[in-house]
């Protein structure tokens, strides 16, 4: 006999539609509490030091990935977004070097932490026709069995999820985007941050922070009935997002890295040596088969098409990457850089920005 699950309760973190860019919603209502701390307020007026007028200074958006560390500090002025602070570095050990990069910094106040993909299990669940009231129970079932969680134990994990599409659940029923993290893996993320002096108000998943952004940045939502594919590549660990509109359908680790793109392209995106070729063949094959499997959510797979490819993280840097994507896909590709801070700091841009997609990033 299978175990019933724990009832849900308000005080529980189980929020619904936090995915979803909906303009008529409160800023507040689009941060998740779930993954630990407060909702986000609007961006503080400061005195900002050194500078000699007052800047709206934005939470420290702070990327936690494999091996590295980005954080940056955004400012407002004149209704403009600017970089206030920006620092980032290599790490061997999370543990001091947040507090470290922070305080060598000066970084204070409110802060966004993002986990690295690596830590967030993502997946779409299918849903019967239900009523609306009925999804948090049915999300709460399914990410238990597609996890190969105990019913008692879901407790353990913070979950997040979006219905795909705004017009709910239909009588055909509807897929569901999920993220799904373990609290005490939140909880150690949080420690290291308010160590540093920082006041924690909400953790997110990179992935959808760098996506979130990416789309206030797009000269419009990205067409729905085509795919957008977004690359981060980091020093250690990278991943890709596949989308269409702003709905996420997957979030992929990819086994390429920075250090595999050095000096292996040159400036048209040809391959100069054997190994690298194998490294890229490797990348091909990964985002090859990451877009067959969200095509086929669709009911018919062959209309749903590939339609641009944005490339952004440390390894954005590195020349010829775009031509390359370019020319084996056949698709537009561009270096995703908002603020024109660094690509390296594309995901933390988004973090800091979380719930204020609204205001101009370009």
């Amino acid at each position: 006999m299978q175990e019933k699950p724990p009832e849900i309760k308000k005080d529980q973190d189980f929020v619904k539609n936090i995915f979803e860019r909906n303009k008529q919603e409160p800023a507040a209502k689009k941060i998740s509490s779930l993954f630990g701390g407060a909702p986000p307020s609007a961006l503080k007026v400061l005195s900002a030091e050194k500078k000699k007028r007052a800047t709206e200074l934005s939470p420290v958006g702070i990327e936690l990935g494999e091996g590295s560390i980005s954080a940056i500090q955004l400012g407002k002025s004149d209704g403009r977004l600017e970089v206030f602070k920006s620092a980032s570095k290599n790490i061997q050990n999370v543990r001091g070097s947040v507090r470290q990069l922070l305080s060598e910094n000066w970084m204070s106040g409110d802060a966004v932490i993002g986990l690295s993909p690596t830590d967030v299990q993502f997946r779409i669940l299918n849903l019967p026709p239900m009523p609306p009231p009925e999804v948090e129970g049915a999300v709460t079932w399914g990410v238990a069995e597609a996890l190969g969680i105990e019913a008692r134990r879901i407790e353990d994990y913070s979950i997040d999820y979006a219905v795909i599409s705004p017009d709910g659940l239909s009588h055909h029923g509807k897929k569901v985007f999920v993220a799904a993290v373990r609290r005490d893996l939140v909880a150690e993320k949080m420690k290291e941050v308010t160590e540093a002096g920082l006041n924690v108000i909400a953790v997110e998943p990179s992935a959808l922070a760098l996506y979130a952004v990416f789309c206030a940045n797009s000269a419009g939502v990205p067409d729905p009935s085509k795919l957008t594919l977004l690359l981060n590549i980091g020093f250690e660990d990278s991943y890709l997002v596949i989308a269409a509109g702003r709905d996420v359908y997957t979030v992929q680790t990819v086994a390429f890295t920075e250090k595999k793109l050095r000096g292996a392209l040159n400036d048209d995106g040809e391959v100069l040596s054997q190994p690298s070729a194998s490294a890229f063949e490797n990348l091909i094959v990964d985002i090859e088969h990451s877009y067959k499997s969200v095509s086929n959510q669709f009911p018919d797979a062959g209309s749903i098409t590939l339609g641009s490819i944005a490339v952004s993280g440390p390894g954005a840097k590195q020349k010829g990457l775009s031509a390359f994507l370019k020319k084996t896909f056949n698709i537009p590709s561009d270096v995703f850089d908002p603020l024109k801070a660094g690509t390296e700091f594309a995901a933390a841009v988004g973090l800091a920005t979380r719930g204020k997609e609204e205001d101009e990033t370009a």
